[in-house]
């Protein structure tokens, strides 16, 4: 596992990063400002998804209670998002970032940083 400190503390890292990006696209939306939400709004979605690649070499070895249905959900609500962009639906956007995106977000992370803060606080 000591070969991945480094990526587990990275992951931390993404998952800050993530939520303040997160609550920055709250901010816009609230102000109107969809358009220019949507740049952060695709960068949160990449974070994620690299999130879930990295994990992948040791997730085995470490008890990750079913990430599955903690990022099925996720990403059912981002996909969400990009349909309502695509619908031109601006009003629905931050209406699922808070009802969806962002409790799910905050259960993965919590999942996810449980298992991993023993290896990165050693």
């Amino acid at each position: 596992m000591e070969k991945y400190i480094d990526v587990m503390r990275r992951i931390n890292e993404l998952f800050e990063t993530c939520e303040e990006a997160l609550n920055h696209i709250h901010l816009q939306l609230e102000s109107g400002y969809f358009e220019q939400a949507l740049p952060l709004f695709s960068d949160v979605f990449t974070a994620i998804f690299e999130i879930e690649k990295s994990i992948s070499p040791f997730s085995k070895q470490l008890s990750f209670n079913h990430l599955e249905e903690y990022y099925s959900p996720l990403k059912d609500a981002m996909e969400d998002v990009i349909k309502s962009y695509e619908n031109s639906r601006f009003e629905e956007i931050n209406i699922i970032l808070k009802r969806k995106i962002m409790p799910h977000f905050q259960s993965l992370k919590e999942n996810i940083l449980t298992n991993l803060r023993p290896y990165i606080l050693s």
